[in-house]
This record gives structure tokens, C-alpha cells and sequence, in this order.
């Protein structure tokens, strides 16, 4: 069999070309998607790796098919996949997305970036009104061996009790509360799961002094965190913290900074770990196998527990004051992708083509590679897609006599990709 896009009666274009004259092929060496992805997109690369690792994990039937078929499962669409090109950018058009903040490296990160922007337009809009904002983190006394989806759970029940209620309805009322924006934050250490609370509180003009902020927090905190239960008092060491971030820092503090919304890269304190990092480990570990049947452990238990949770709530009242404060909390189903508008379709593939590549390429080099194709001239780029799916599928590559041998600049020059 060979590898032809016309055989497999799907489309690429421009039309396959040939290289540089032989005077300038000292500007070339020999060129593989592995190449690619590796030196053009390692940090992409790495995410989706992680994915193929944690989908072999999850209980989510939409994690588990996030970026390998064509359709939603179930749907009677025939529709395939499409690679699309806009300006320095290219995307793929047609595939499921899981649309998970918690388990999908892939997803996440596209997710956070939304509603990062949608919290830093929430600020300046609240800025420009003269309002002051407070950070408040409440954590919860925790220890090895407790299981998580309790504990997060019991988390959050603990912060509506805090949000509600006359003390609640009260204390707003006395210090021109407009409303909160509350983040969920989850590492792992040596005393177990650590999930904790970073909360933003929106004032309609100057924030009452720290101390009695934090006093008021501490004590509605341990109370609603021990109501009708067993659990421990939170510390009033550690119990809550109350800061006064500067424009931007809080973005960091939600999760959400734009250094860290590539969320693989994210690193917990000391021996602490985030998901990620344990997701990121599991995936890179080699030989222990003790560390891997942990790890592995982590991930089910952590894929498991989340479900349902949220990572932000936003206030109705602060919804009702700035309407796109309704985009942070917004979340997003399991979908088909749809291009992007003004967007050029540069390949299609059908549903059958897309599995058997979803198949090969097991922890998504291939694709990161054709991801990265905008950064070569444009007359190259069906050549190389081809030359990569035979080399993904182990086929032999057709008319190679004519075509010859496939090559890269180290650096391409810019005025190769204005052109093409």
C-alpha cells in the first residue's frame, strides 16, 4: 500500500514540490515530525503526551476520546478533520474536545487563558469604578490517608456556609460588599491532599483594615469548616490569609497568570505537587516502579474526585453587576471544534483516516508537528504532511524518485513565510 493523500481520498494543498536547487541545500538537513514537535513546540508536545497518559486513567468517556475522534461519540455526523491556517497559526477544526480544566492538559490551558482574561477585565472594570478588592486563602487542616473527594467537598460546603447566612448578609452590608470570585486550588505532599480556597472580595469603595478582615474570616472559616462534624479546627496560623494584591498578582493566586496557564509547567512548593506535576511525572517515569504505581494511584484518585467540582464561582450579585463576570464560571461541555473564522483549510481528513492516526500517534508528536508547519514556507507544507503520515504509518512514501528528499531551514527566514 502506498502512502498517497489522493488514495486515501483526502485533501492537502498547494501541490507537492520540490526543494531549493541543489546551491542552497547547505541551508537544509533532513527533516521528521519528531524533529518538529521536539525543537519547534516541546512545551505543546509535552501536553500532549500527558494527555494520552492520563486518558488511559479517566473515568470520562469524553476525556478518553479528546483529540482522537472525529465526532462526538454517539453522533451520526460523517464530518472529518480539517488543519486550518490563520496568520501565524494553524488548528484543527472537527475533533471532540473534552473541555475538562481538571484532566485534560490540552484543554485546560485554552480554558484558563478565557477566564483569565475575563478576570483581569473584571478588575479594571471594578478598578474604574474605585472599588477596592481583597485576597483571602482559607486552607483546610488536612492529613495523609484522607481521601479527596470528601474533603474538597467538604471544602466548598464549608464556603457556603462562610457566604451565607445574617453574619454574611450583615458584614456585606456594613463593608459595601459587591460580591466574590472563589477559586479551588488542589496540591499533594507529605500530609496528603491539600485542596484550598482563594476568594477575591469585590468592595464598593476602600476595604476595611486586614486584621479585621482576616478575624471575621477566621472565625466564620473554623466554624463553618466544623459544623455538624468530625473535622478539625483550621489553624489560626495557616486557617486564613488576607492580602491586598497588586494588579495582575491575583491572577496567579486563581490560577490563572498567563505564565502559568500552560498548566503542565506549574510547580508546587517544597515537596509538594500539583495534579500536573503528578500527571506530568506519571507520564516521564521510567524504572520506579514504585513511584509509577503511585502516581498512577494519585491520578485515578484525583480523575475521580473532581468530577463536578467547580474551579471558579462568581456571586450573583457580582454577575449582576458586571455581566461578563458570567463567563468565568461558565462550564463548557464536551464539543466538536469549529474553525476559526477567516481561517484557510490547508487538509482534511475523514473520520476512518483521523482514527488510524489518533492510533499511531500515541502521545500526539504528530500532530504537534502539524501544528507547527507555519513556521516553514508554505509551498512545503503538503509535502510534509505527507512525508509524516507515511512515516507515522509506516508506509512507504509514494513518488519519492520525483519528489526527493524532505528538508528544513534550522531558522526559516521570515520573508519565505511572508510569501508563501
Amino acid at each position: 500500500m502506498q502512502c498517497s493523500r489522493e488514495h486515501r481520498k483526502s485533501r492537502v494543498s498547494p501541490p507537492l514540490v520540490s526543494l531549493p536547487a541543489s546551491g542552497e541545500s547547505q541551508l537544509y538537513t533532513p527533516l521528521t515530525f519528531g524533529d518538529v514537535a521536539g525543537e519547534h513546540s516541546p512545551a505543546l508536545k509535552g501536553r500532549y503526551a500527558m494527555r494520552e497518559t492520563g486518558a488511559e486513567l479517566s473515568p470520562s468517556k469524553a476525556v478518553r476520546l479528546c483529540g482522537r475522534r472525529a465526532r462526538l461519540f454517539g453522533s451520526s455526523s460523517s464530518g472529518g478533520v480539517s488543519l486550518w491556517a490563520r496568520g501565524d497559526s494553524l488548528s484543527f477544526s472537527g475533533l471532540l474536545r473534552c473541555n475538562s480544566v481538571w484532566q485534560c492538559p490540552v484543554c485546560a490551558p485554552r480554558i484558563m487563558q478565557d477566564r483569565a482574561e475575563a478576570l483581569r477585565m473584571l478588575w479594571e472594570r471594578h478598578a474604574e469604578s474605585s472599588g477596592a478588592v481583597l485576597l483571602i486563602t482559607l486552607t483546610a487542616p488536612h492529613e495523609y490517608g484522607n481521601d479527596l473527594k470528601p474533603l474538597r467537598r467538604h471544602v466548598s460546603g464549608a464556603w457556603r456556609r462562610v457566604v451565607s447566612g445574617a453574619p454574611w448578609v450583615r458584614w456585606k452590608a456594613k463593608h459595601k460588599v459587591l460580591g466574590f470570585v472563589r477559586a479551588l486550588e488542589v496540591t499533594h505532599g507529605l500530609n496528603g491532599w491539600h485542596p484550598h480556597l482563594h476568594a477575591l472580595i469585590y468592595f464598593e469603595g476602600k476595604a476595611p483594615p486586614l486584621a479585621e478582615v482576616q478575624s471575621w474570616f477566621f472565625s466564620r472559616w473554623a466554624s463553618a469548616f466544623t459544623q455538624g462534624t468530625a473535622w478539625p479546627a483550621p489553624s489560626r496560623e495557616h486557617g486564613v490569609r488576607v492580602s491586598a494584591p497588586k494588579a495582575g498578582d491575583y491572577l496567579a493566586k486563581m490560577g490563572l497568570a498567563a505564565e502559568l496557564a500552560l498548566s503542565h509547567t506549574k510547580e508546587g512548593r517544597k515537596v509538594n505537587r500539583t495534579p500536573w506535576q503528578i500527571l506530568r511525572d506519571l507520564t516521564n517515569r521510567k524504572g520506579d516502579r514504585a513511584a509509577l504505581a503511585r502516581d498512577t494511584r494519585l491520578w485515578s484518585e484525583w480523575a475521580n474526585a473532581m468530577k463536578g467540582a467547580r474551579q471558579l464561582t462568581v456571586s450573583r450579585e457580582l454577575r449582576l453587576r458586571y455581566p461578563h463576570a458570567q463567563q468565568l464560571e461558565l462550564e463548557l461541555e464536551a464539543q466538536t471544534e469549529l474553525p476559526e473564522s477567516g481561517a484557510e483549510e490547508v487538509a482534511s481528513w475523514s473520520p476512518a483516516e483521523w482514527e488510524d492516526i489518533a492510533r499511531a500517534d500515541v502521545r500526539g508528536t504528530w500532530r504537534v508537528a502539524a501544528l507547527s508547519l507555519w513556521r516553514y514556507p508554505r509551498a512545503l507544507w503538503r509535502t510534509l504532511l505527507v512525508r509524516w503520515e507515511c512515516e507515522l504509518l509506516g508506509l512507504p512514501y509514494p513518488d519519492a524518485a520525483n519528489v526527493g528528499d524532505i528538508y528544513r531551514q534550522t531558522s526559516p527566514p521570515l520573508e519565505d513565510r511572508a510569501a508563501a
